[in-house]
């Protein structure tokens, strides 16, 4: 190790500190991307890996991990996104074991070698996030914020067959000390899945496996989880598993702060594309579920639950049920196992369109300005991944309430995360007098943005939030003695 440090070094500069970024060159000895993952685990300052070979194929022999806080990025520039995957002759269980921040940039995972071989995912999964091993236990393991954006993943399964006969996910949570997945004990603080594109994954694609046996706030499972502008192809697995799975213990209450599904493309998949159990605040919208492939037995397009939590903004089309003994379109109601709280279903939102595709059989799934999906979502948004959607225009006049109260319609923020800045929307049926407070989570007031008398009709208040830390925010609205109060995230 200390000469493969050392030719690393030599290679991207005399003398880095940390903060500092390794240019790391695909096949080139010394300085390809598992020696600069080594060298910085091994104690070398610095925090940016950068891909820096366009094109470039970064192949491993041995499963490695992140010990560190980390970026894994592309060069700026490149042409074609450079691509991490399994050198011919190897099977590598899985590619990174995680247990520290980490946040990946335009980057391809791929689990096909050169020579056009799978590879065996052995231990289920491509990255994987878990405890640190050297404190062994949860609660001396830091929260790990996670960003994957702008990237790809492909050709995961456990056997390495390319059929639908191996269990792999691409993103995994694991249990403490081990990969068994009864029990997670790896604790998220914000992770974060956006722009990115997942192919032929032969399992859950996004899975936390019964994220929490406790109600403590302290060790739940994440803080906040947010998947959007995401596209989800040709990806199933056995026994109908579904894409993303947030799977709470079972009569344990999840206390996760937000979990945010929204824009996403579903194409050639399985049917049960997103399934929570136990689970609150679990927002579910502007989803296009399109030429369903059944695998399993039975299944659900959506299933959530628990207070807090919504489906809306749906389009579905060329759903397939041949063989299943049923398929239950969307669920929503109290948790399975406890019976507490409860989901909402807007069924006003609801719609069967052809979203046109350009060219679904090649992968191309643009639609076009003149798509029936485009401007009906949230938002006035494409119900699609909004990077397939790029000829849609933004149609302002949508509505976008979430609560109605016998006198009053509260909206959603907009937008959701935010920063620095969201808009609060509100309808009143008679002039009343209304009052919108902001408070923190721990119920502390951090501003009142109206406390007036207001005619009919709709109103909105902008919340500035320059002066407020990150995190989730309750705004709490009260009319004629009826109170209503939803959250919103502010990310910095």
């Amino acid at each position: 190790m200390r000469l493969l440090v050392t030719s690393l070094i030599m290679t991207c500069s005399m003398s880095l500190s940390f903060g500092q970024t390794i240019s790391a060159q695909a096949g080139v000895a010394g300085a390809d991307f598992s020696d600069a993952l080594g060298a910085i685990n091994g104690g070398y300052a610095a925090d940016v890996i950068e891909l820096a070979t366009d094109g470039g194929f970064y192949e491993l022999s041995a499963a490695d991990s992140v010990t560190v806080p980390l970026t894994i990025r592309a060069a700026a520039g490149l042409a074609v996104k450079p691509t991490i995957r399994v050198a011919v002759g190897d099977t590598i269980g899985r590619y990174l074991k995680v247990w520290a921040d980490l946040t990946v940039e335009n980057v391809i995972f791929d689990g096909k070698r050169s020579d056009g071989s799978l590879n065996a995912f052995t231990s289920k999964d491509v990255v994987a996030f878990a405890p640190n091993p050297v404190t062994g236990t949860q609660e001396n393991t830091p929260r790990m914020d996670v960003t994957f954006k702008g990237c790809e993943f492909y050709d995961v399964s456990e056997d390495g067959s390319g059929g639908y006969s191996g269990k792999a996910n691409a993103i995994r949570l694991v249990k403490e000390n081990t990969d068994a997945e009864d029990g997670v004990k790896a604790l998220y603080g914000v992770l974060t899945v956006e722009d990115c594109h997942f192919e032929n994954i032969y399992d859950e694609v996004i899975l936390a496996q019964k994220v929490s046996g406790t109600d403590d706030p302290a060790i739940r499972a994440a803080d906040s989880v947010y998947v959007r502008n995401t596209t989800f192809n040709n990806c199933a697995g056995p026994d109908n598993q579904g894409i993303i799975c947030w799977k709470g213990a079972k009569g344990a209450q999840v206390l996760t702060a937000v979990l945010t599904l929204e824009n996403l493309t579903f194409y050639n998949s399985n049917p049960r594309t997103i399934y929570s159990r136990e689970s609150e605040n679990f927002t579910v919208r502007n989803i296009l579920i399109a030429n369903t492939n059944p695998l399993g037995k039975a299944g659900t397009l959506i299933n959530i639950d628990r207070d807090g939590s919504s489906i809306s903004y749906i389009d579905t089309t060329g759903i397939d049920t041949t063989g299943m003994s049923a398929v239950v379109m969307f669920t929503g109601g109290p948790g399975e196992s406890t019976g507490f709280g409860n989901a909402t279903i807007d069924s006003t939102t609801i719609f069967g369109y052809d979203p046109g595709f350009a060219d679904a059989a090649n992968g191309d799934l643009t639609i076009g300005a003149d798509s029936p999906v485009c401007g009906i979502g949230y938002g006035g948004q494409a119900i699609s991944d909004l990077n397939w959607a790029t000829a849609c225009a933004v149609n302002t006049s949508v509505d976008d309430n979430v609560y109605m109260a016998d006198s009053f319609q509260l909206h959603q923020a907009y937008p959701n995360p935010f920063n620095p800045s969201t808009t609060i929307g509100f309808s009143l049926d008679n002039a009343a007098q209304v009052k919108l407070n902001v408070y923190d989570l721990r119920g502390a007031l951090i501003t009142t943005l109206v406390n007036n008398n207001l005619e009919a009709g709709h109103h909105s208040v902008n919340f500035n939030s320059n002066a407020a830390a990150a995190g989730v925010y309750l705004y709490t609205m009260t009319v004629n003695g009826q109170t209503y109060t939803r959250k919103m995230v502010l990310l910095k």
